[in-house]
């Protein structure tokens, strides 16, 4: 869903996060690209998700790489679910590379 709302919206963006998602191959979509400014972007996952079919999989690597400055965490074992660490991973990239981002108190 990030994905999607970044090429509709991407003046909106000023950060993503994908967490065991993919972007979709559409070809009304990808009249918008390239995006307008590469966005940073994580991309969270575990690649043997049974969900996320492998050619999903690949078309995200390549659309991520093409159109945002590219993070990738990967997370064996999690399947399309999320996990502490991810999470943890998530909140130290939003307060890293995201203007006005929440920084957790203590």
């Amino acid at each position: 869903m990030a994905t999607t709302l970044m090429r509709l919206r991407p003046q909106s963006f000023t950060v993503g996060v994908g967490l065991s998602g993919f972007v979709l191959h559409n070809e009304l979509l990808a009249t918008m690209e390239p995006l307008e400014r590469q966005i940073p972007f994580l991309w969270a996952h575990d690649p043997a998700d049974l969900v996320i079919n492998p050619d999903a999989t690949a078309f995200t690597q390549e659309w991520l790489r093409a159109n945002t400055e590219l993070s990738t965490a990967r997370y064996a074992g999690m399947g399309h679910a999320t996990s502490p660490a991810e999470l943890a991973d998530v909140s130290s990239f939003l307060t890293g590379r995201g203007p006005g981002s929440f920084v957790p108190s203590g």
